[in-house]
């Protein structure tokens, strides 16, 4: 899966991406790296694995309401890179918090 979502096909990326939410897979950190994917449909795919993503991840417990950092489909590459690092900062904030680590 993490080597189709480098594939050079947009469609097989975006399939990737899909998948990788649909199957809740640990895959956080290249869904973040397709933020910046020239292609919408890629983008669109890896915010949605990624909003599916932080639902299991918080399992059950209250989800904020401004955790979804986009991109917008709109949105250029300076914008696109900002949500990929406020995506990454918040995972890095959840692994922090997961029980047992220090």
């Amino acid at each position: 899966m993490a080597a189709s979502l480098s594939d050079p096909d947009p469609r097989t990326r975006e399939a990737a991406a899909r998948a990788v939410g649909d199957r809740v897979l640990p895959l956080h950190r290249l869904l973040i790296a397709r933020l910046t994917d020239e292609d919408v449909a890629v983008r669109a795919a890896a915010r949605r694995g990624l909003v599916l993503l932080v639902l299991q991840e918080m399992d059950g417990r209250p989800v904020p309401s401004d955790f979804d950092h986009g991109p917008l489909p709109s949105d250029g590459k300076e914008a696109q890179q900002e949500a990929a690092r406020r995506w990454a900062a918040w995972w890095d904030r959840a692994e922090r918090a997961r029980p047992g680590r220090r």
